[in-house]
């Protein structure tokens, strides 16, 4: 391979912005089944944050060979949600970039959330959702966790198409931003403080619900999150990654 293919081979690589978690449910060498639902996905930042769930009446499904070949985790609507215990995401941090790759299995008429980190007292540190005001696309969370949670909306409506759902959390110039695939979609420049993130770890992180509730209903192929608000370039690097595996 050439020098150029090399490089163009890295940056289309997730580890080249150095994540501070990566879920791959289409990397088996990662998944613990039970039967045919997942009972612990490893996180292949290298950080060890490893997502478990022991009931088995509450695992998330795995659909093999389902979207461009690959496998995803099918969350039922109902009560599955994989699980990570107290971690340091998102802790003394001036941004963060959180990338999910989902598909609704119905247009949701309530809340439902496929990503939480908490603050120390469960509450949403950051959250990554959807059924928010008539079925819209949403991201939230907080900066110190006195804070309120502060929402952005988006202008569309979710759909039961793949997507790629971004939130972009810039602390330090108190901005939030939410993409949907590669567009722009709900923004606020007045993210409450201008400054880093409280230096306390998060009680919890949840995929595929809020811990015990607004469980979401349908697949998430991928899940990236950074220490840091991407660039556009930084983010154009991770979103071209995804778009080619997933075929999105």
């Amino acid at each position: 391979m050439s020098r150029r293919n090399n490089i163009i081979g890295s940056l289309l690589n997730p580890l080249y912005l150095t994540p501070a978690l990566w879920i791959d449910f289409s990397d088996a060498s990662t998944i613990t089944l039970n039967g045919s639902t997942i009972a612990q996905v490893n996180d292949k930042s290298g950080n060890g944050r490893h997502f478990v769930q022991g009931t088995a009446s509450l695992q998330p499904a795995l659909i093999t060979s389902f979207k461009n070949g690959h496998d995803v985790a099918r969350f039922d609507g109902v009560n599955d949600e994989l699980l990570l215990g107290s971690n340091t995401l998102l802790k003394n941090v001036s941004g963060a970039t959180i990338y999910v790759v989902r598909k609704w299995a119905a247009s949701p008429t309530s809340v439902q959330t496929m990503f939480k980190i908490s603050t120390p007292s469960s509450a949403g540190r950051a959250q990554i959702q959807g059924g928010n005001v008539s079925g819209k696309n949403a991201i939230g969370g907080r900066t110190l966790d006195a804070d309120s949670f502060v929402r952005v909306d988006s202008s569309s409506s979710v759909t039961t198409a793949w997507r790629i759902q971004t939130g972009v959390y810039d602390y330090a110039n108190t901005d939030l931003f939410q993409y949907i695939n590669e567009s722009l979609d709900g923004s606020t420049t007045s993210y409450q403080s201008g400054t880093a993130t409280s230096n306390t770890d998060s009680a919890s992180a949840v995929i595929g619900g809020a811990n015990g509730i607004s469980y979401f209903n349908g697949d998430i192929g991928e899940v990236l999150v950074y220490h840091a608000a991407h660039s556009a370039d930084q983010r154009q690097n991770v979103w071209n990654f995804l778009r080619t595996k997933w075929a999105i």
